[in-house]
């Protein structure tokens, strides 16, 4: 995706969130039938109405305000790999991200793993920050609203299609299907309260509670293998990698005039930031024994790693730095990243 569409499809995000009734239903069932999974029915309905609807309230004051990203298809990958790399008692550190509120696109999808154990695409997510209400195992509110990061997470429906389908129900009470709403898809939130640890790859539900066990049985859901993808890891990871040497940033404008003008009318910045990997020398390889270079049909990801690194007045402080990772292989050619390099070695 040209970096000037991310900036028209935000402007097109920002209207539908305010404009389009059907669209924000759209956004408020999914979150409702969200909350119903993760806190395994124990909020009433009215507390799941009145959550459902202040997310969508800070969604679109989020879109708004927010910056816009765009990672190019190799460093999609790259950031993918990192985050995998993750330790799972890393905790949430809000002050990584490069603005308060964002908008990023990944070229290429990032695959992931609903709760119904579907294969999904993520192409764009939002993040804001925000405060949150925790519940504890009964249900019973844990304190008072705890700082957070929030994050809403769309499939692109027009470019990397995943064939989820969304269930509503119109203003009449009549049930109706959707695809999706232009290219959005709405595939849910996440959030992560700050200092929190970032946990394993894979989410862990509640499976004790008897009726949402039978409601997501009836539904074809086997609960034995429920094991949803950690996405907040990906965005961590995402911010880490911005302040990599490995990374480059550039800023582009919106481009044509009419992306500019939609920018405008949504009241949006007109400008992206683009993440691509930094290109490197390429000296080719002789086959062993002969003359005669080795012609590399790929590029590829020489294993890296997350190392801690203590900085600051008497090495007091420390930071995530991703070690020895960088790109091998002609300039050109489709960049594979394979199984050994989530292989961490210390």
């Amino acid at each position: 995706m040209l970096p000037g569409k991310v900036v028209e499809c935000h402007a097109d995000l920002t209207m539908r969130s305010t404009k389009d009734d059907e669209f924000v239903m759209m956004i408020a069932r999914v979150i409702m039938d969200q909350i119903k999974v993760v806190t395994a029915r124990k909020q009433t309905q009215d507390q799941i109405v009145e959550t459902a609807i202040g997310m969508v309230d800070k969604f679109q004051v989020a879109l708004k305000a927010a910056h816009a990203y765009h990672v190019s298809a190799d460093m999609t990958k790259v950031v993918v790999a990192s985050a995998a790399m993750l330790d799972d008692t890393d905790t949430w550190d809000a002050s990584l991200a490069p603005t308060g509120c964002g908008i990023v696109r990944f070229d290429g999808g990032i695959p992931v793993t609903d709760a119904a154990g579907r294969t999904l695409h993520i192409d764009w997510m939002v993040w804001s920050p925000g405060e949150v209400s925790l519940i504890d195992s009964e249900g019973i509110p844990a304190g008072g609203p705890t700082p957070a990061t929030i994050m809403w997470e769309f499939n692109d429906m027009m470019d990397n299609p995943d064939g989820i389908t969304v269930h509503l129900w119109d203003r009449h009470g009549k049930k109706k299907v959707t695809d999706h709403f232009g290219r959005w898809g709405f595939h849910g939130i996440n959030f992560s309260t700050y200092g929190e640890q970032l946990g394993p790859n894979t989410i862990l539900y509640d499976r004790n509670d008897p009726q949402y066990i039978r409601e997501l049985t009836a539904r074809g859901i086997d609960m034995s293998n429920m094991a949803p993808t950690n996405t907040k890891r990906i965005l961590h990871a995402f911010w880490l990698m911005l302040n990599q040497t490995i990374t480059v940033i550039s800023e582009a404008p919106a481009g044509h005039p009419s992306i500019s003008l939609a920018a405008k009318k949504a009241k949006i910045q007109r400008r992206v930031s683009v993440v691509e990997l930094r290109r490197r020398e390429y000296k080719t390889a002789a086959v062993p024994g002969e003359k005669r270079p080795i012609d590399w049909d790929h590029r590829w990801l020489v294993r890296g790693f997350w190392r801690w690194q203590t900085y600051g007045p008497q090495m007091s402080q420390k930071k995530r730095i991703w070690i020895n990772s960088y790109v091998k292989g002609p300039e050109g050619r489709p960049l594979i990243i394979r199984e050994q390099v989530y292989d961490l070695k210390r």
